[in-house]
């Protein structure tokens, strides 16, 4: 597949985006959320390989890629819009501390808890190790770590989970006057998570929807409507999270400038399969 419209496209917005930053950055604008700072251009820059990963894959016309990448990019954006959200309602930084924090104890502890069983299991003990102490032998550092932290952990992180964030989402979008039908895009949010999910497991869904796309003859037209949609979803992130520096009304035009950069012709929209 040619996608060289969806490189020049990308190339387009993220010139502007490096633009703005290093503008705002070079006339010290304050940073009003610089946990949040810290947390969505991180994020937004993790969005940016898997985009590029998927260009690159639709390249070679390589569906089964593109669909495991397109699965990561929602699981980014819906991350990123649920911080954004959440740090402008808030008016403060608890959320992406939360994340920055509670959210990366988890996953450790995550990997841990793998390393332990993994370590039981070649080693084929009968009785399994107690993963607190585990824990407190290779990380030192957390010896005072206990059950009740486990507790407050889980808590605190409850609110990352993909349907939890989705369904904020869309009850906040919901209420915007401006734009009461917000909500919907969220809700199919969970549609098109939820059908390329198999892909990233192994599932035999994927198997399945691989072979008809292809016997249908629509490879191409599935290659351009996830790299269209993509292409919104990593632009829609970026621009969202200027929020952290202390701009004034400006801001409304400079979003402007950043959605004509990454508008596609109507070809392109027809060929990703969008209604006119």
């Amino acid at each position: 597949m040619d996608t060289r419209l969806y490189w020049e496209t990308y190339g387009r917005h993220d010139f502007l985006y490096r633009d703005y930053r290093q503008a705002f950055e070079k006339a010290k604008i304050p940073v009003r959320f610089p946990i949040a700072q810290e947390v969505l251009f991180d994020l937004a820059d993790r969005m940016d390989s898997i985009y590029k990963g998927m260009l690159d894959a639709a390249y070679k016309d390589n569906l089964y890629s593109v669909y495991i990448l397109y699965r990561s990019l929602i699981d980014h954006y819906v991350k990123i819009q649920y911080i954004v959200e959440k740090t402008i309602s808030e008016a403060g930084d608890v959320t992406a501390e939360r994340y920055k924090k509670h959210l990366f104890i988890t996953e450790v502890l995550a990997e841990q808890m793998g390393v332990l069983q993994m370590e039981d299991l070649l080693s084929a003990v009968e009785t399994q190790t107690d993963f607190l102490v585990f824990l407190q032998t290779k990380f030192p550092e957390l010896a005072g770590f206990d059950k009740e932290n486990q507790k407050e952990i889980s808590a605190a992180i409850r609110q990352f989970d993909m349907r939890a964030m989705i369904k904020h989402l869309t009850e906040k979008y919901r209420e915007r006057s401006d734009n009461p039908n917000a909500g919907w895009v969220f809700a199919s949010t969970l549609t098109e998570y939820s059908q390329v999910s198999s892909f990233t497991h192994g599932g035999a869904y994927a198997g399945q929807l691989t072979r008809s796309l292809a016997a249908d003859g629509k490879v191409e037209e599935q290659l351009h409507n996830k790299l269209h949609i993509g292409m919104t979803l990593l632009g829609v992130c970026k621009e969202n999270g200027l929020i952290v520096y202390e701009v004034d009304q400006s801001i409304i035009s400079i979003i402007g400038e950043f959605q004509k950069t990454r508008a596609f012709p109507a070809a392109a929209s027809q060929a990703a399969g969008e209604k006119k």
